[in-house]
């Protein structure tokens, strides 16, 4: 094989392992739906307690349906998106689909977060950073499937906030918001190495089941050769008495012959008997080394 083939080989598999890659970590988002709605659900509720103490009922209710309403709208995307499962066909547009619904998340936190600032009540900017903080933690944990769908929550939902309170909160609150923007790049740089841990996990994953299934095939191929050998040797023992009983009759057959065109036709069977004995010595000697 050329270089050239063989780099092309390589980009191929490298290629197929990328896309093995992205069907588990969508399988993994849609399998881990249920749970992670929860938890951000609890998210919602605490900080809304929080919020109906310093901001007011009102406030309290728009971040609770504002919150709620991204919350349905992720964990229904998630089942009524390839409800057969994810695939090599769907995969793609699934994950686009769940970064879309990310970003919108990343938006209503982050929207929320600037919108319930008081600058005369310095609890608010403390409430913003918790709210687009909590939103955006669960990305740089070890449990993170996917890393673009973390870039799109986090990208509209901290930066904005940070923006807002460098260019509009009077000093020293704007460095609050630089201090957010820091947590911003720490989280990407995070997120980065939690990434490769989680390829790495599931490459690991697979290896093990593509493992399992070799021993299970070899398993396989070992008792089919078992069984071949059990039927070569039973078939030898069983032809073996017949064709050497077939030869005493023909001796004895020949005995009793005439004329020249009886003989000839016996030679005929003769020869045909010997191939058969040929073919039965051949089986034996498979059996035999099968057997070793």
């Amino acid at each position: 094989m050329c270089s050239s083939d063989l780099m092309a080989e390589l980009i191929e598999n490298s290629a197929t392992d990328f896309v093995d890659l992205r069907i588990e970590q969508a399988r993994v988002l849609k399998k881990r739906v249920g749970g992670s709605c929860m938890i951000v659900q609890f998210l919602i509720a605490y900080t809304a307690v929080i919020i109906y103490f310093v901001s007011g009922l009102n406030t309290a209710l728009l971040w609770v349906a504002s919150g709620t309403t991204s919350v349905v709208a992720t964990y229904f995307y998630a089942k009524l998106m390839a409800p057969h499962g994810i695939t090599r066909d769907n995969y793609r547009i699934y994950l686009i689909g769940h970064t879309i619904v990310s970003a919108m998340t990343g938006m209503v936190w982050g929207a929320v977060a600037i919108y319930q600032i008081d600058f005369r009540q310095e609890y608010t900017i403390f409430i913003g950073c918790l709210l687009v903080s909590s939103i955006t933690l669960g990305g740089v944990l070890p449990s993170s499937a996917y890393r673009p769908g973390y870039v799109a929550l986090s990208l509209f939902s901290v930066p904005p906030f940070s923006v807002f309170l460098m260019i509009n909160a009077p000093a020293p609150f704007g460095l609050v918001g630089f201090a957010m923007l820091v947590y911003f790049a720490f989280a990407m740089f995070l997120s980065a190495r939690v990434e490769i841990e989680t390829r790495d996990t599931i490459a690991a994953r697979q290896k093990k089941a593509l493992t399992e299934k070799v021993i299970q095939q070899n398993k396989a191929i070992q008792r089919a050769s078992e069984d071949k050998t059990r039927f070569l040797a039973a078939t030898g023992h069983d032809l073996s008495q017949p064709l050497q009983s077939q030869g005493f009759f023909m001796q004895a057959l020949r005995d009793t012959l005439e004329n020249a065109d009886q003989h000839a036709l016996l030679d005929q069977v003769q020869e045909s008997w010997r191939a058969q004995k040929e073919l039965l010595q051949g089986i034996v000697d498979v059996s035999r080394i099968d057997s070793g």
